[in-house]
């Protein structure tokens, strides 16, 4: 069996993006991510209980159930978002949202009328966020229709930018190609912050990268190692879902420019992408706020810290913060952020 440890989730994914420090500032809550993919797993243990199942809808020629997944790939994509922590060091970036499942696929490939019906129903039901991790070379007879519904859909669209190593400004590639306001393309980039060599790139068709090697992700076997722009993509989709929720009143393209003006400058992605680095959700999550952050922690109860920004003055509540693992043969364990007891059952779960 592979090792599936904490240095592989961590180093390769959260660690690279901010940390756990992010989910100070937004969990997700009250947020939900329209997935047009091949279907998602519901019964995946860490996705229980994650996917709106009534809003969730099949568009594909072949499958009427949502849920029907062949290939893993939305699985994997859903659990990125949205995956509980069951001890697997599997957990989602915006694990307090619900994706919605919307299948588009057709004879194992994406089908752009699908694909477009799936827009114009996330349109009509009034979600403002949608993960496309697909895309194709080529233009078709329902390309341009597939734009128009881009074009008039009210919130984010985040793209896959593609995994052939080609230059997107020089290449067809849709529909990240499709130069729209409200995309947000992404590239992969590996654990020493370089492309990973498959991933297309564009100085002006790209936006950012974010990691894309070695990740564990939700499958339906449980668990694997993947990579590529598909699992990039929704690293970024969870940013959107978190400033959505720690910043309610930014549009959409505010939001998508405040991910683009706070990456990390990489000089190995100068000049493959538009933001010229990587995706790093805590500065943008603070990048969201008036003023950086300097919190203080205190304990209040067993269920809950105050932290106290010494800066700007900000204060909340929030769950304590432990160690995954911290619980196994005891009631109580300690607070990474405050020091002070916590109970079972109230905490968020560090790493």
């Amino acid at each position: 069996m592979a090792d599936y440890s904490n240095e592989i989730y961590w180093s390769n994914y959260i660690d690279k993006i901010g940390g756990s420090e992010i989910w100070n500032y937004a969990t997700g809550k009250g947020v939900k991510i329209g997935v047009i993919d091949v279907g998602i797993n519901k019964n995946h243990p860490n996705l229980v209980g994650q996917i709106d199942v009534l809003l969730s809808k099949s568009f594909s020629a072949e499958y009427s159930d949502p849920f029907v997944d062949v290939s893993s790939h939305g699985t994997e994509v859903a659990g990125l978002l949205v995956a509980t922590d069951n001890g697997n060091d599997v957990k989602g970036i915006a694990y307090d949202a619900k994706v919605i499942s919307l299948k588009a696929d057709s004879s194992s490939t994406m089908s752009t009328e699908a694909v477009i019906k799936s827009v114009n129903y996330a349109n009509e039901i009034g979600i403002k966020l949608l993960n496309c991790s697909f895309g194709h070379t080529s233009r078709n007879n329902l390309t341009n229709s597939l734009n128009q519904a881009m074009v008039n859909f009210p919130g984010l669209i985040v793209c896959s930018a593609g995994n052939i190593n080609q230059d997107n400004d020089k290449n067809s590639h849709f529909p990240s190609n499709f130069e729209t306001e409200n995309i947000i393309v992404v590239g992969a980039s590996t654990t020493n912050d370089t492309k990973v060599d498959s991933s297309n790139y564009g100085l002006n068709s790209v936006d950012l990268f974010a990691p894309g090697m070695n990740l564990k992700v939700c499958a339906n076997n449980w668990y694997i190692i993947d990579g590529g722009t598909s699992l990039a993509a929704p690293l970024v989709t969870a940013a959107c879902v978190l400033i959505m929720e720690a910043k309610p009143t930014l549009s959409p393209i505010e939001i998508k420019n405040t991910i683009l003006n706070t990456v990390d400058n990489i000089s190995s992605l100068s000049g493959l992408c538009v933001s010229g680095g990587r995706l790093n959700i805590l500065k943008a999550l603070k990048g969201g706020y008036e003023d950086n952050h300097s919190f203080t922690y205190k304990t209040v109860d067993l269920r809950q810290h105050r932290m106290t920004c010494e800066i700007c003055g900000y204060s909340a509540l929030s769950p304590h913060v432990v160690e995954s693992g911290s619980f196994i043969g005891q009631k109580y364990a300690v607070c990474l952020l405050c020091g002070g007891l916590c109970e079972m059952g109230f905490v968020h779960l560090g790493w």
